[in-house]
């Protein structure tokens, strides 16, 4: 139950963070112009506003006074890479390439 109270305050410290990985991937889509690879473009688009969407549904979370535990904050940093890597293998996935090889190119990414 006390990680329930913890949550909205993580939201709030970790959606810039989602924002900002969102906002940068849009050099991404800027390299994919100069080099025409038109068929990717949505897909990495749909990376970048699926980043920054999730991002602004945590950064509004209400504002609490309670300070999260370490171990909340570690696990909450996790997830964040996880929601990253998921939403990052979006344009690997739509041009054809399985689940397991697209997690993993963009997590290595």
């Amino acid at each position: 139950m006390e990680l329930i109270r913890e949550l909205p305050a993580l939201g709030r410290d970790l959606g810039p963070g989602l924002i900002l990985i969102g906002l940068t991937s849009i050099a991404a889509i800027i390299v994919g112009c100069l080099f025409k690879e038109w068929e990717a473009l949505p897909w990495m688009a749909a990376a970048t506003v699926s980043l920054c969407g999730i991002g602004l549904l945590l950064r509004f979370l209400p504002k609490t006074s309670k300070v999260p535990r370490t171990s909340t904050s570690i696990a909450a940093t996790a997830l964040v890479w996880v929601i990253v890597g998921i939403c990052g293998s979006f344009p690997f996935l739509f041009t054809g390439m399985p689940f397991l090889d697209a997690a993993f190119e963009s997590m290595s990414a």
